[in-house]
């Protein structure tokens, strides 16, 4: 996503080295970083190394976790998008590197529970179904992140399985082309 996504109260745009600030301030919060990785605050060296890793992910495929922006004083509150989950599945006796496109988000702690998560995350699939064409999107969550998990449902996400991602035992919800559709079909009824 090379072009801003605007939503009635959002905007979305690619990850630049001017959010390196921000990006600090939400890593920091031990609230935040509570389901996220290892859990631990991350330190600024960390920090601007997810920074970069995240812009090269969006340089390479047009797309990545984006800043989301509150249009009604033009602050940053947090990331939203679309990239790359890329995890081992056994099968039987062998092991298959599988890459899927994983949906993920992370908001400022005082913007918790305003709907702005739910809100970007009908833009981030909307732009990966409408614009990417792609045919299905995930998203994961540790067992007892029950708000990231309600986010997934309320955008039309379906629990799929219990595995291991990140090295770590996370739940599976994902949503494809068909569903979506018919999702926002019911949604907009």
């Amino acid at each position: 996503m090379n072009a801003v996504i605007e939503t009635s109260r959002l905007i979305l745009r690619p990850l630049t080295e001017d959010d390196f600030i921000p990006l600090c301030v939400l890593f920091a919060d031990p609230a935040v970083m509570q389901y996220i990785g290892n859990g631990q605050p991350r330190s600024p060296q960390a920090t601007a190394n997810y920074l970069q890793w995240v812009m090269a992910h969006q340089q390479q495929y047009g797309f990545s976790l984006w800043s989301v922006v509150r249009k009604s004083d033009d602050r940053w509150i947090g990331q939203c998008g679309l990239w790359h989950l890329e995890h081992t599945q056994e099968i039987g006796t062998e092991k298959i590197e599988l890459e899927e496109i994983e949906l993920g988000y992370k908001f400022m702690q005082d913007c918790w529970g305003q709907g702005y998560a739910t809100e970007a995350s009908v833009a981030a699939l909307d732009y990966g179904f409408t614009t990417l064409d792609l045919d299905r999107i995930c998203a994961i969550a540790q067992p007892n992140n029950w708000a990231s998990q309600r986010v997934m449902q309320k955008v039309g996400m379906h629990y799929e399985k219990t595995g291991q991602f990140y090295g770590q035992t996370c739940v599976y919800y994902a949503v494809n082309r068909d569903q979506w559709k018919a999702f926002n079909t019911a949604s907009a009824s």
